[in-house]
């Protein structure tokens, strides 16, 4: 059937399988390869079954056109939605996991997971700190409940302990944002304290990083122009000099010659 499908198949055309006849062993391998394949699978189906005779009554038959398995499981939009992550599509993504979740629930594919994971870097990327802090709590709650069910196997394991840091970092960045919003500008503290300025910085830098893949260049410009700006804010801050009221002391200017 591989060999079939690689001689036939090209972007003109459409190949289909009919698993009407053959022993139950070869409908079952063709229904699989079908669905792995992702082409049409159509079976001689009838209306009606003549008990007498044990045979579908003459004239009610007709041609069914089955479900891809690997569509009922999700498997075709899920590797659609993973592909739109990569590409850093996060919020495409995001919907399309939800939707398979909605259709198959259970944890155990990780749809949930996955829409979740979508969703806070989604927000991440667009700088809604408190949302996204939100989405991976819940995350890494999720994954912390399911790791007990599934301890090897359970969805994003691999990732597990790297989400955590992830999660600690926008915990910093939520509680520094709810200073900033406060203040309408960060403050000299927040400049000298290098454990909250350190996940901004790199936040930002990633952000324009993403740009540049996205060929969005005058934004990742822009990004990374601000982390020079906070860079040089920070070295001022340790010598206690606030950009936003700046007071320059005789002995700090001189200081600042000397460095």
């Amino acid at each position: 059937m591989k060999e079939q499908w690689q001689t036939w198949h090209d972007d003109e055309k459409s190949v289909a399988i009919d698993i009407t006849g053959g022993k139950k062993a070869m409908v079952s391998g063709a229904a699989l390869a079908a669905g792995v394949l992702n082409v049409d699978i159509f079976y001689m189906d009838y209306r009606e079954y003549d008990n007498v005779i044990r045979a579908p009554k003459a004239g009610t038959e007709y041609l069914n056109r089955l479900p891809n398995p690997m569509e009922v499981f999700g498997e075709v939009e899920f590797a659609k939605a993973v592909e739109l992550f990569h590409s850093l599509n996060y919020s495409e993504a995001a919907q399309i996991f939800a939707r398979l979740y909605q259709a198959v629930p259970s944890e155990e594919f990780g749809y949930h997971a996955y829409m979740l994971l979508a969703e806070a870097y989604y927000c991440w990327d667009t700088f809604d700190i408190q949302k996204a802090y939100g989405k991976m709590k819940t995350l890494c709650d999720l994954l912390a409940k399911l790791s007990r069910y599934y301890p090897r196997t359970y969805p994003l394991a691999r990732y597990h302990s790297w989400l955590i840091k992830q999660w600690g970092m926008l915990k910093t960045l939520s509680q520094m944002m709810k200073e900033t919003v406060k203040t309408k500008f960060i403050s000299l503290e927040l400049l000298q304290d290098l454990e909250k300025l350190v996940p901004l910085i790199f936040s930002l830098c990633q952000n324009a990083l993403r740009r540049s893949d996205q060929q969005k260049f005058d934004m990742g410009a822009l990004l990374l122009y601000r982390v020079l700006e906070m860079m040089a804010q920070r070295r001022l801050a340790l010598h206690g000099i606030d950009t936003e009221h700046p007071e320059y002391p005789e002995k700090e200017r001189d200081s600042l010659e000397q460095t």
